[in-house]
């Protein structure tokens, strides 16, 4: 400070205006205490010696003179002129204090503002309260109590801190901050979730896509024959869709081949029992008839249906055909039946393949004989012979 500033004040006003809250007057009443002291002592009247007199002057032997020769009159210091020289001493100790008083005011008074500022005034300072893990709700509550105030920064997902609270803040809890000023938050907004798709139903590339826009990845868990889902799309996706994952998880997805195949023969003209033993063995399911058949044996596969070499579905239907050979007719007993009606029963029983044989031209017009014989099985269209008497 000015060389004019007495080195109490000086001290004083250093200390009061010191970086270190702990170099500086504990509080007001502290302050003006200490004020107190350095105005009175800048006030108290000097302590005040005897006057100094001029130690007498010695007398010594004059030569002497001519008589003509006049001496001088020794001056003396006359008591108005001591009188005046001690007043003016006195009004300038005087004005100094008075200047000293005035300096020490000024100084008092803008020191206390300033110690009020800086205490308990806006420009205080205050310890920034822990918000961590609070509430948006409780941290401005917290903020004010310490006579600060609380700004959102930003929002970011976080895994530990629940949606709304703070994960942190600057200044952080416990710095010394002015009395006043925000303390800015960063707030959770919860964890982080994506949700699974339904995949099921889509192409391999389909389902790709519609992960990577959920930020998620695919891998193919596993390819199974499905009848329902074409081969190269979803049948199903673990974890199942719907759900909620982190960022980048992998979900696992089970594609289709398609609709299984099993490959079967053809059995056209082999024995029905093997048929049916081989192609029930290969997975398919064999349905078989019997039919008659002039040209094939008995047991042999007349037909097949899908007809091999060929690929059908696992489990598919295969139709065969097996001969019972020729159609055979029992041969219905005619005798003692009139001719008509040997006749109607004949065509009745499949053949109309028939010769009337007549014995006697006059006798009374029934079947005495038949060939083949009743009961006989015979192919269909073989000639019967009726011999009529």
């Amino acid at each position: 400070m000015s060389g004019n500033v007495p080195p109490a004040v000086d001290a004083l006003v250093r200390r009061a205006t010191a970086r270190d809250a702990d170099l500086r007057p504990r509080d007001a009443n502290v302050f003006l205490r200490e004020v107190q002291a350095v105005r009175e002592e800048q006030v108290a009247p000097p302590s005040t010696s005897p006057a100094q007199t001029a130690p007498p002057v010695a007398s010594t032997p004059t030569a002497p003179v001519s008589e003509n020769v006049m001496s001088a009159p020794i001056a003396k210091k006359s008591p108005s002129s001591t009188t005046t020289k001690n007043s003016s001493v006195k009004k300038r100790k005087k004005s100094r204090a008075r200047r000293n008083r005035t300096i020490l005011a000024l100084v008092a008074i803008g020191l206390g503002g300033w110690l009020w500022y800086i205490t308990v005034g806006p420009g205080s300072s205050v310890t920034a309260p822990s918000l961590l893990g609070l509430s948006i709700e409780e941290a401005t509550q917290e903020a004010n109590g310490a006579g600060l105030n609380v700004d959102i920064k930003s929002r970011t997902f976080d895994e530990q801190i629940p949606l709304d609270h703070v994960i942190s803040s600057s200044p952080a809890g416990g710095e010394q901050v002015d009395s006043g000023s925000t303390i800015s938050i960063v707030v959770s907004k919860g964890a982080e979730r994506f949700v699974i798709p339904t995949l099921s139903g889509l192409s391999l590339a389909q389902a790709t896509n519609s992960l990577s826009d959920q930020n998620l990845k695919i891998a193919t868990l596993a390819e199974e024959y499905d009848e329902n889902v074409p081969l190269g799309y979803i049948i199903s996706s673990t974890p199942a869709a719907g759900t909620k994952v982190k960022r980048d998880i992998t979900v696992k997805v089970v594609v289709s081949k398609g609709v299984e195949q099993m490959s079967i023969l053809s059995y056209v003209g082999k024995g029905g029992d093997q048929a049916l033993s081989e192609l029930t063995d290969a997975g398919a399911k064999v349905v078989s008839k019997n039919i008659f058949s002039d040209t094939i044996a008995p047991g042999i596969v007349v037909t097949q249906n899908p007809n091999g070499p060929a690929n059908i579905k696992m489990g598919g239907k295969v139709t065969i055909s097996i001969s019972k050979g020729p159609a055979l007719l029992r041969v219905p007993n005619v005798v003692k039946m009139s001719t008509a009606l040997a006749k109607k029963s004949l065509e009745d029983a499949g053949f109309n393949n028939y010769k009337v044989n007549i014995l006697k031209a006059k006798g009374p017009g029934n079947v005495v004989g038949q060939s083949p014989k009743a009961g006989t099985m015979v192919k269909p269209g073989t000639l019967i012979v009726i011999d009529i008497y």
